[in-house]
């Protein structure tokens, strides 16, 4: 029987980064001379970021507050333009890409974890899901197999028609995971997890990452400043003084 369409107009030991890039890298996502100035265009707080990573990795971005662990992302994802440097998904060069090209090629392959986690409580699970779907500018058609196998992933199937109320912390985390990989994207990005004062929080967002890459197939990139967190990780990147530190 052929799949159905939903149709929307919707624990490793981590090691340190030691990054050797050249012309011949196969990794999956290479950073290189990444530069960056702050909103003053005076100071590099970007300075010449080198970063390989290869596919099925989840990442850790950490260093102090305004290291540029965020800005990393926020360029990956299109959300701000480098001022030098370049980055490669798949060897393609994405910022030399117009703005449109890269607007579409960011929609077809990343997602992104948004923090602090929205949710509508008068939707049904399965709308929050869909969600980022329905502000897309083009249509896209979702596998019936694949939903199911996110959610029975993540134990969300007996949860999907309820209104998102009364939901714990670690479902509401799951949900925002499941929304991200809903386009089936290559790369997730995760920006500073807002991480409860809970029991096992560190391990259980963890656990959702290595879901989304074992069962899904997802790249991993998250930045935090916490480093008890960042640890749990298969590599940890040093940001300092806008460069990596090994």
């Amino acid at each position: 029987m052929h799949s159905q369409k939903l149709h929307t107009s919707l624990k490793r030991t981590p090691r340190f980064s030691k990054v050797k890039i050249s012309p011949s890298d196969e990794a999956f996502l290479v950073i290189k001379n990444l530069k960056k100035k702050d909103e003053h265009q005076k100071k590099n707080i970007l300075n010449g970021i080198n970063i390989a990573i290869e596919q099925g990795e989840i990442i850790a971005i950490t260093g102090k507050e305004n290291s540029g662990k965020s800005l990393i992302l926020k360029i990956i994802a299109g959300l701000l333009k480098e001022d030098g440097g370049s980055i490669e998904i798949e060897d393609e060069v994405i910022t030399d890409f117009d703005f449109k090209k890269r607007n579409e090629y960011l929609k077809k392959n990343i997602g992104f974890l948004s923090y602090p986690i929205f949710l509508k409580e008068n939707l049904s699970i399965m709308d929050n899901i869909l969600i980022p779907n329905y502000f897309l500018k083009s249509y896209i058609d979702i596998e019936e197999d694949r939903l199911k196998s996110l959610l029975d992933a993540f134990d969300l199937t007996d949860l999907i028609n309820q209104k998102a109320t009364n939901l714990t912390s670690d479902q509401k985390r799951k949900i925002n995971v499941v929304r991200a990989l809903i386009n089936e994207p290559k790369l997730i990005l995760c920006d500073e997890p807002m991480l409860e004062n809970e029991d096992g929080v560190f391990e259980n967002i963890m656990k959702n990452f290595r879901i989304a890459r074992d069962e899904f197939g997802a790249t991993v990139i998250v930045a935090t400043k916490d480093y008890n967190f960042a640890k749990l990780a298969d590599q940890v990147i040093y940001l300092e003084d806008g460069k990596v530190r090994y």
